[in-house]
């Protein structure tokens, strides 16, 4: 099975100007991709990267989140700095 590995320039373009690093990165594929960064934020795209949708995980509280990881695109484990551990499902 091979990847389409243009969406993660696409990405990486997308939040550029942001004061903040993306940590992590999950595909599921060319359309779904989750990402976390060091903001406490996660951000989902189902369109490729035209859309993003925001997520704030309960109790961040901006704190540094390390990275992201799913199976299916539906639910997704993040983790934290301080070993935390959140179990996010759209």
């Amino acid at each position: 099975q091979t990847r389409d590995f243009s969406l993660i320039g696409e990405l990486v373009s997308e939040f550029a100007s942001v004061s903040y690093s993306l940590t992590g990165v999950a595909t599921v594929d060319n359309r779904n991709v989750w990402t976390c960064g060091t903001n406490g934020r996660v951000w989902y795209t189902s369109d490729g990267g035209a859309n993003w949708t925001e997520i704030t995980l309960p109790g961040s509280d901006g704190s540094g989140l390390t990275d992201v990881v799913t199976t299916d695109g539906q639910t997704v484990w993040v983790s934290g700095r301080n070993g935390q551990l959140w179990r996010y499902t759209k």
